[in-house]
């Protein structure tokens, strides 16, 4: 008596082919005619019979094959590929307190080639962030890596606000009118110069400084951002109009 079998056809999907680590995995089985399965799913694990799933744990294309028998006698193999993509990082480096009138700077992330987004963003692809563009206060910046293992992550950056040390105009001093204060635009800064005799209140007395130009600076700080004005003083002597 002789036996003749009809060879099995190796038929199987993988659902979600293509994702990111780690990757999970599971297949239906099409597979007719047959008695015996091997599955080998391309990174050294095998299954004789059909796994609920299987996961994959590091990065790479792999080859998932399906062998069938029956009898021990007929075989037929299938394949299918997975890729296993790496896992987009888009973590965002801290940024430190900004100073409104500071320079721009470029943000980065763990991992480039993403889009930044928030308030002060000047240039998209590069991270640039302008503090005087984005204006006092905190701002949320967001960047997103794109792709099938996109990802996304944000940062708040704590502009601190210009303390402008500008200082108003000075009109013509006379050596005797005596003590006066310098105006600014806005006090609680340091003064020095040539008859500056208060370095807070900016307190001027023509008398120790004499007739002549003198130059006086303005500081002002809140210990992060600081700004600083200079002006000139001039002081003349006061006309004598004895005949």
């Amino acid at each position: 008596l002789i036996t003749v079998y009809e060879t099995p056809k190796a038929e199987f999907v993988v659902n979600d082919s293509i994702g990111c680590l780690p990757h999970d995995v599971t297949m239906t089985d099409f597979t007719i005619g047959a008695d015996a399965w091997v599955w080998d799913m391309g990174d050294s694990s095998l299954y004789y019979s059909l796994p609920a799933f299987h996961t994959y744990n590091a990065q790479g294309s792999y080859e998932v094959s399906l062998i069938v028998s029956v009898a021990g006698m007929c075989y037929d193999t299938g394949y299918k590929e997975v890729l296993v993509l790496d896992f987009a990082d888009a973590t965002v480096n801290p940024v430190a307190d900004m100073c409104q009138q500071s320079i721009s700077v470029a943000l980065s992330a763990a991992q480039s080639g993403g889009l930044w987004s928030g308030p002060g963003i000047t240039s998209s692809t590069m991270g640039t962030f302008d503090p005087n563009a984005a204006g006092a206060g905190t701002h949320t910046i967001v960047y997103t890596l794109p792709g099938s293992c996109s990802s996304a992550d944000s940062v708040q950056i704590n502009v601190l606000p210009n303390i402008d040390a500008l200082i108003d105009s000075i009109d013509v001093i006379c050596l005797e009118q005596g003590q006066l204060n310098i105006p600014v635009v806005n006090t609680g800064g340091e003064w020095s110069g040539t008859g500056i005799i208060d370095t807070t209140t900016g307190l001027f007395d023509p008398s120790v400084s004499g007739v002549g130009n003198f130059m006086i600076t303005y500081t002002t700080s809140n210990g992060v951002c600081s700004d600083a004005d200079s002006a000139q003083v001039s002081v003349t002597a006061e006309a004598d109009a004895t005949i």
